[in-house]
């Protein structure tokens, strides 16, 4: 069997953790199925020397007047990427370059069934930039597709025709498609309100745990909690903040640790410093892949109080260290997170956050680190959710006796 990827979002030199779940997700599944060839199509999502700024017209002169050339890389013997270059520009302009996107796609499918054979699905993940070109190429070569939907929140505004009503590319490319997936059964409910005629599958995300640590923690007086995030004023940062300033002036035996970089850094480090919480809470900024892991293995828990998660892998990379988690009860995290794997917040009143961080340090305790890692071998391991998708893509053979019929 042969699958073409085509991600929406994917690590680029300059942002090398966008999507890069997608690339590690691919790259579990070649492993566990040598016998089936992936290829990722890539014309450089996320990569800056594609990426045309309007406020920045010298700088995307001199991008359009660099040379370029495809090139792949090979992973693993069933794994290769295919680039073919395309520019990203604003959707006011000839729709942000969309035909050159499918273009690319296009040329790198060619190279992929140049080296593997006849695609047998394509697997777009992201309705828009990615499931609007699968719809193309499937329409084309006639190949069946998979429609993935990780978006938080789904939609974007500028996917909206007018309030309520997606654009007819990521209707078409919902309704069309041979499989839907949401990644967690709040983003299929939303996904619904838009009147997609097509069924919604839930299959979740998954990681692969062997880059996480999990080790019994001796007793420590200072409890650390650690949040992995964008630094986004969605994912309840000032909110958190807050809550440390109350918290504090209850017990001051406690650490945070928060780890990522964002458009609202200056800002939360300035309330951070407004706050007085320097002596408590430490800004790693933006980590490598590799390094993210050894921050949670020194944190007793997890905490991260977004406003919204269509799901949520930073949960179950707590999971996979054996760390309980805090989390707003909205969204993907209600799929995730149960009693054994930590606790939930109502709402982000500071208030109510800062209890539930006093909470945690005095019920620590009653966290069985061996359930937490019980309950992502169960749901969202490799061994666990790699053969749903593999079954996905097997009932939409031509001649399966599930395949759907499309309208």
């Amino acid at each position: 069997m042969n699958i073409f990827i085509i991600p929406s979002w994917y690590p680029s030199h300059e942002n090398t953790l966008n999507g890069v779940f997608i690339l590690e997700q691919t790259s579990a599944l070649a492993t566990l199925y040598p016998g089936i060839n992936f290829g990722i199509s890539l014309w450089g999502q996320n990569d800056e020397r594609y990426l045309l700024h309007a406020n920045q017209p010298l700088r995307a002169l001199k991008k359009l007047m660099a040379s370029h050339h495809r090139k792949g890389k090979k992973r693993k013997d069933n794994l290769v990427e295919f680039f073919s270059p395309a520019y990203s520009y604003t959707s006011r302009i000839n729709r942000g370059n969309i035909a050159g996107k499918i273009k690319a796609c296009e040329n790198n499918l060619q190279e992929f069934e140049r080296l593997f054979g006849k695609a047998d699905v394509i697997h777009a993940h992201v309705t828009y930039p990615a499931g609007h070109i699968a719809a193309q190429l499937s329409a084309r070569h006639s190949i069946p597709y998979v429609l993935t939907e990780h978006m938080t929140p789904f939609p974007q505004k500028y996917h909206l025709q007018k309030p309520g009503v997606l654009k007819p590319g990521l209707t078409r490319a919902l309704n069309q498609a041979d499989r839907v997936i949401a990644v967690s059964r709040a983003l299929k409910k939303r996904i619904l309100t838009f009147g997609i005629s097509n069924a919604v599958e839930v299959i979740p995300n998954f990681i692969d745990r062997g880059m996480f640590q999990s080790s019994p923690k001796a007793s420590q007086p200072v409890f650390t909690f650690v949040t992995v995030c964008g630094l986004h004023l969605a994912k309840g940062l000032e909110e958190m903040l807050q809550a440390i300033k109350m918290v504090i002036s209850e017990d001051e035996n406690f650490a945070f640790i928060i780890v990522g970089d964002g458009p609202h850094k200056a800002r939360l480090k300035k309330l951070s410093q407004a706050l007085s919480l320097s002596q408590y809470v430490r800004f790693e900024g933006f980590q490598s892949r590799e390094r993210i892991p050894g921050f949670y293995a020194k944190a007793d828990a997890h905490i991260l109080v977004s406003s919204n998660e269509s799901f949520g892998v930073v949960y179950i990379e707590a999971m996979a260290s054996g760390i309980p988690s805090i989390a707003h009860a909205v969204g993907g995290p209600l799929d995730i997170l149960n009693e054994d794997t930590g606790v939930f917040v109502e709402s982000l009143d500071p208030r109510l956050i800062a209890d539930k961080m006093l909470w945690m340090k005095k019920n620590h305790h009653k966290f069985d680190r061996r359930k937490i890692m019980a309950r992502y071998e169960q749901k969202f391991s490799p061994a666990a959710v790699a053969p749903k998708i593999v079954e996905m893509y097997r009932s939409i053979l031509p001649g399966s006796q599930t395949r759907p019929n499309k309208s």
